[in-house]
């Protein structure tokens, strides 16, 4: 490898992956990386659009798999992140980590270190080419700079609570900058990073005892959902008693939380109903923050707008989250909330030296507490898109703005909300502007719905796509666990009904225009497999909406 080079780097999170990482960025070269599910094509599209001459793969299975792609790319050669490793004589020409190991010991032995790489390399140089997941087209190549990454680290001390002997717990694809930039900083910090997966997530927690974690909107969904589990177990006099509590102390909370529009607090009729707080917190939230190793202290959201009721209920348990805001574009970081401004239902203020604006569909900036598309300038904004001169116009203006695609507003308190993205707005017949995200943030509360997409462009109402939840259905119907079809069928079309019909009352915020009229129950849930939702969990709409064009168009079928 040389200072220049682009090399894939297409492995799973681990200490493997951030030590290559970290090794390819020391030597002046800018790595393009992806996970170890990543396709062959996909891979492929990446490796010869980016020009990488140096490609390091996960395993051997890799290796097999993508071989006769990568022999018939080039002249690229493999690394293999493996210990005992039979990459010698594969084709392309491949290394085994053995090998390399050896190799090091053997330069490190005749003198060799890395200070004349690191000497030759300049902050504005590339450190990485990150492709975009592709939830609107095709991926796209951000070039990011050591500067870009390094403003983030230098600023995260004064926003994170991190700090030496704490204990990161690492579950979302380190190859995704949010997580990228929370284990750089965890590193930064002196902590000690632990990698689970979705498997053994909650008994990590447990046995690991984790102080910080970063997740994905969905992620904090499910530990909500195990929590309300809990809550309702026990008799009918204890859930009296916890609904009691809850409520309370609900309220005397609600005296401390502060509204972006004002900055003041939201109420301060309840702050009599402290001790009742004081007895849930002993009572209920302390056991809740037990099953979560008991340790936990820094909790960090990104990758999507975290639903205003997880949110609520996480900072009721002590545990408030840290939602932030950004993009593969911003090196991701934007904004974040601080610990000491507890404006929920947002995304905290702009980060140091990062410029938000929010401006109109012409380009105008918009002022304090009005809706439109967010701009974005600052030293962490990318350089532009690889070998595409066109989407980086398009992207950065003359005056160093980035035009992130989402809408927001900026609170006269300086915090940022999230309120869609510009290019899932629904446009009904009618003229109406639907933001479809809000919508199905509210309706993924119901105990009987996994998944759901909202659908209606150029019709009169809205409809929906959803996979509902097969267990509490079932025992909702009282339909044995064998039922196959009774998840689907007019009776569990019914209890859906009347779940849309609940969670999108006008009392709850939703206009006649964003209810619900029509939905297709699924009989299999969105996928990654599918190229239906990435990595971060996010909908691929264009992808859903061409797999289920059938369901979609019978909707509307009138």
């Amino acid at each position: 490898m040389a200072p220049g080079d682009r090399v894939g780097l297409f492995a799973g999170s681990s200490v493997r992956w951030i030590v290559a990482d970290l090794a390819v960025l020391a030597l002046g070269a800018a790595d393009v990386p992806r996970g170890a599910d990543a396709l062959p094509g996909e891979i492929d599209h990446l490796v010869r659009h980016s020009g990488a001459r140096v490609v390091i793969l996960q395993d051997d299975r890799m290796l097999e798999e993508l071989g006769p792609t990568l022999a018939a790319g080039g002249e690229s050669r493999c690394i293999v992140l493996q210990d005992g490793s039979r990459a010698e004589g594969a084709s392309p020409a491949a290394l085994a980590l053995d090998e390399v190991r050896r190799r090091g010991r053997e330069r490190l032995a005749a003198g060799a270190d890395l200070s004349a790489y690191l000497e030759k390399t300049r902050g504005s140089d590339a450190a990485t080419i990150v492709y975009t997941s592709g939830t609107t087209g095709r991926p796209k190549g951000v070039v990011l700079s050591h500067d870009n990454v390094l403003h983030h680290l230098r600023a995260i001390p004064d926003l994170v609570d991190l700090a030496p002997g704490d204990v990161f717990l690492s579950i979302l694809p380190s190859w995704h900058m949010f997580e990228r930039l929370i284990e750089y900083g965890s590193l930064a910090c002196g902590c000690l990073t632990v990698y689970t997966s979705k498997r053994a997530f909650k008994q990590d927690l447990l046995r690991e005892r984790p102080t910080a974690m970063a997740a994905v909107p969905r992620m904090y969904e499910v530990l909500f959902e195990e929590a309300q589990k809990r809550l309702v177990a026990g008799s009918p006099l204890r859930r009296w008693l916890v609904s009691l509590l809850l409520k309370a102390s609900a309220a005397f909370r609600a005296s401390r939380l502060l509204d972006p529009r004002t900055g003041r607090p939201q109420s301060r009729a309840a702050v009599l109903l402290g001790p009742l707080h004081l007895a849930a917190d002993r009572l209920i939230y302390a056991r809740l923050r037990a099953a979560l190793g008991g340790r936990l202290r820094t909790l960090i959201s990104g990758g999507g707008a975290l639903p205003l009721h997880v949110d609520r209920f996480f900072d009721l348990v002590g545990l408030p989250i840290q939602s932030g805001y950004g993009l593969t574009e911003t090196a991701p970081l934007v904004s974040v909330r601080r610990r000491d401004r507890p404006h929920l239902g947002t995304v905290g203020p702009a980060i140091p030296g990062t410029a938000i604006e929010v401006r109109d569909r012409a380009g105008k900036p918009l002022p304090p507490g009005e809706i439109g598309v967010i701009h974005v300038r600052g030293p962490q904004v990318m350089s532009g898109y690889y070998r595409d001169g066109e989407a980086t116009r398009r992207a950065l203006g003359a005056d160093g703005f980035f035009d992130t695609g989402d809408l927001g507003i900026v609170w006269p308190s300086g915090e940022l909300q999230i309120t869609g993205r510009a290019k899932d707005t629904i446009v009904l017949r009618g003229g109406e502007n639907v933001e479809p995200e809000p919508i199905e943030n509210a309706l993924r509360v119901s105990p009987l719905i996994e998944q759901v997409m909202v659908v209606g462009q150029d019709k009169k109402q809205l409809g929906a796509l959803i996979f509902p939840k097969r267990e509490e259905v079932l025992r909702r119907l009282r339909a044995p666990a064998a039922a196959a079809e009774a998840p689907r069928g007019e009776e569990a079309r019914r209890l859906i009904r009347e779940e849309l019909d609940r969670l999108l009352r006008r009392e709850h915020g939703f206009r006649p225009h964003e209810q619900v009229a029509r939905f297709h129950l699924l009989p299999e849930p969105f996928s990654s497999e599918r190229g239906e939702i990435t990595e971060m969990l996010k909908l691929k709409r264009h992808v859903i909406a061409e797999h289920h064009a059938t369901a979609i168009a019978a909707l509307f079928d009138d």
